[in-house]
């Protein structure tokens, strides 16, 4: 069974009403549209939701995930730190920067569609959109604030990205794009990152680059519909 046999009427729904915010908001290349969808459906499936915990994950895999964050830990102390969301959160998101201090890693974790992290963020895009996500973090799993959220994250991502960065995907801004495959490239990296080399990106090493790839065609042929 494919991934979008896989997709409920909300999961559709959402996903319809998240490309019309887009293309009233300014985004309005399908090739665009489609990576952003990909992107969403690998990190939320298109329902706003907080990140879920990693007690039942294996070290391994947090390790690949978190890289340099946990490497300080062994094995017996992540598995220790990890049986509490609100310590293991602090301890990989609560690094002191990013405008917030050690103990708000839980409090500002990965919110919304495309799981927003860091309060700076939340703090730059309540502003930006008119809510106050700063005071009320669980706002951005309400739809419509996690659609403007997303919209404005990736707005924000293609103004400040550094052009030899777009550069490597043939485009100058967010709706320059002529094929899929620098699409998906570049909103996957944007949604990482632009400090990430474009060769970490490709190594793929958590699998979401893959399932956003993969999932690009199916997504082409969605946003078609909405007109």
């Amino acid at each position: 069974m494919s991934y979008f046999e896989t997709l409920t009427k909300e999961q559709k729904d959402n996903i319809f009403f998240i490309v019309g915010r887009m293309k009233h908001k300014g985004i309005v290349n399908p090739l665009t549209q489609s990576a952003i969808l990909s992107v969403v459906s690998k990190e939320s499936s298109f329902v706003p939701k907080s990140e879920s915990g990693y007690s039942k994950t294996s070290n391994a895999r947090i390790r690949q995930i978190f890289g340099t964050r946990v490497s300080k830990y062994d094995e017996q102390s992540l598995t220790k730190l990890k049986s509490s969301d609100e310590a293991f959160f602090n301890a990989v998101y609560g690094l002191g920067k990013f405008g917030q201090t050690e103990k708000e890693g839980y409090l500002y974790r990965g919110r919304g569609l495309n799981q927003v992290t860091f309060k700076s963020a939340y703090k730059k895009l309540g502003e930006q959109i008119g809510v106050d996500l700063l005071n009320h973090p669980d706002k951005l799993n309400e739809l419509p604030v996690a659609t403007d959220c997303l919209i404005q994250f990736f707005i924000n991502a293609f103004k400040q990205a550094p052009k030899d960065k777009l550069a490597l995907y043939n485009v100058t801004e967010i709706n320059g794009f002529i094929n899929l495959t620098d699409s998906v490239g570049a909103v996957y990296h944007a949604n990482s990152g632009w400090g990430h080399t474009k060769a970490s990106i490709d190594a793929d090493p958590t699998g979401g680059k893959k399932k956003a790839d993969e999932r690009a065609d199916g997504f082409i042929e969605m946003v078609k519909t909405v007109v």
